[in-house]
């Protein structure tokens, strides 16, 4: 049974990007992501954090969902589903907005997953740009 929560902690974020096998970023970075994140919420199983996602946002109109990751043990059991249908919900009822946008920079071959979700390819093109400071 899983318990949703509107926040994870550092350790928990290290933890995950590992499992998961992102990039490692140094410790300021990862202390900006966790402290500049509108919001952060996670699924807990047995009181252990198995996914999170946060969000950044300008608090009006616009909200970019960061960082979706799952335990990799939990994925393709529906765990990822589950929590960002929460979040989506938190957030509807946290911001009560008329009106926003919620996007998602979808990793290649996983456009399906956030489909499912209702995400659609209508407004954006997901692009981005990656750079490195020597």
């Amino acid at each position: 049974m899983l318990e949703f929560k509107d926040d994870f902690t550092k350790e928990d974020y290290i933890r995950l990007r590992n499992l998961v096998s992102w990039n490692v970023l140094d410790d300021e970075q990862i202390q900006n992501i966790i402290t500049n994140s509108s919001y952060k919420f996670s699924a807990l199983e047995n009181g252990k954090v198995v996914a999170i996602v946060r969000c950044i946002t300008d608090n009006a109109y616009l909200y970019l969902l960061c960082d979706v990751m799952v335990d990799p043990l939990y994925q393709g059991k529906g765990v990822g589903k589950m929590m960002l249908l929460e979040f989506i919900n938190y957030l509807k009822v946290k911001i009560n907005n008329k009106y926003a946008k919620l996007y998602i920079m979808s990793l290649k071959g996983k456009e399906g997953f956030y489909k499912s979700l209702g995400f659609s390819e209508d407004y954006a093109t997901g692009l981005t740009k990656i750079f490195e400071v020597k």
